[in-house]
């Protein structure tokens, strides 16, 4: 593997797990299926499988989010006697120096873009998006779309700690309880505020609610409940993988069910009491109960694959926010005149090398400063 992706370490590829990796994979390729084969998906019936798969894509990445932060966090709340906040301000560092620069530079990017083919930009909505407020209870401009989730994350990274640093006063004995009751009172909350909205203004089931910060905090707290169990009940976790996850795909199969009839019947401007509530949580409870068999996965013996998906892994941050770019040019250019397949390779082409360009001549740079910043190394998230 060390000649296939020359630009990582040996160390640092052996402490990869395949199996997040590849539920990354899974996550960033639903989310391109959605996003760049929109010529393949022409026929009516083939719609509502498009737009599901990116919707899933997302689902998986925010639980995978709060499984990966969540170990961050719970090794910092664990490990020292007092959770101060200053090791939630090292945190917050070292998140930011992960997640701030590529966005930022993919939004310099958007804006040329944008102004060369003479898009629509909202300017007056463009400080919004340098706050992450894009999507608080209002709809998303369409301008830098992606970034609706990457919001979410955002406001997770930020108020969690906060909530947590609070419980910490209110249980101070048990470590272990102050992180359930903060992960409950993101669950609740978000529940709560998704059943109060439905008596607003109703914006439909996608922009609504789906995209609406505030309303999926809860997803990402369901991924920090997984990597609590895992951290606390280790042979609870690997003990019964097998029945979790078969648990885990009778739940997504209802839910799945029930949204792909939704779809099917063209019903995302019109209220449904579990759609616009239970479902986000039932959804992400069912990809939380898949992370300890995916967790216990090992890489597979054609490396091929194993190096496929880990390079996938590795640029998906950077796949997610650039690619709508080229979902826009490639069909700008070519209009029409090429095979819905061979544009939708060419565009997956496109949308990999410049992936792959941001990730080592910037975000990978750009991440390593964070060590200079931060008061010390971040723990490994898995």
């Amino acid at each position: 593997m060390q000649n296939i992706l020359p630009w990582m370490r040996r160390d640092e590829l052996e402490n990869r797990n395949f199996g997040l990796d590849l539920f990354r994979f899974f996550a960033i390729t639903l989310v391109l299926i959605d996003h760049t084969m929109l010529g393949l998906f022409k026929y009516r019936s083939l719609r509502p499988f498009e737009d599901y798969c990116g919707l899933i894509g997302v689902e998986l990445f925010f639980v995978l989010s709060g499984f990966l932060i969540g170990t961050i966090i719970i090794k910092i709340h664990d490990n020292t006697d007092v959770t101060t906040f200053k090791n939630i301000k090292s945190f917050w560092v070292r998140r930011w120096f992960r997640t701030l620069p590529n966005f930022l530079l993919v939004f310099a990017i958007y804006l040329v873009v944008f102004n060369l083919y003479k898009l629509y930009i909202p300017y007056y909505k463009l400080p919004l998006y340098l706050v992450f407020l894009q999507n608080c209870f209002s709809t998303e401009p369409g301008f830098y779309g992606v970034t609706w989730s990457l919001s979410i994350e955002e406001w997770f990274y930020l108020t969690f700690p906060l909530i947590l640093l609070a419980y910490q006063h209110f249980v101070p004995r048990s470590k272990q309880k102050s992180i359930f009751f903060t992960i409950a009172t993101f669950i609740v909350i978000c529940l709560l505020l998704r059943v109060a909205w439905m008596h607003f203004d109703y914006r439909g089931w996608d922009e609504g609610f789906r995209k609406q910060m505030p309303l999926r905090l809860d997803s990402i707290s369901i991924g920090v409940l997984a990597a609590t169990i895992k951290y606390y009940y280790q042979k609870f976790w690997f003990n019964n993988k097998n029945k979790m996850v078969v648990l885990g795909i009778i739940m997504f199969c209802l839910a799945t069910s029930i949204v792909y009839h939704f779809f099917l019947r063209g019903n995302l401007m019109q209220k449904n009491f579990f759609m616009d509530t239970f479902y986000f949580t039932i959804m992400s409870v069912a990809i939380g109960l898949l992370l300890p068999f995916v967790y216990s996965l090992k890489a597979p013996r054609l490396k091929f694959i194993q190096y496929a998906v880990t390079y996938v892994s590795i640029i998906s941050y950077s796949l997610y926010l650039i690619h709508p770019i080229f979902s826009y040019l490639v069909p700008y250019y070519f209009a029409g005149r090429l095979n819905p397949i061979v544009e939708s390779a060419i565009m997956w082409v496109l949308v990999i090398i410049a992936s792959h360009l941001i990730y080592n001549l910037f975000e990978k740079k750009i991440t390593v400063l964070r060590n200079k910043y931060s008061d010390k190394k971040e723990p490994a998230a898995a």
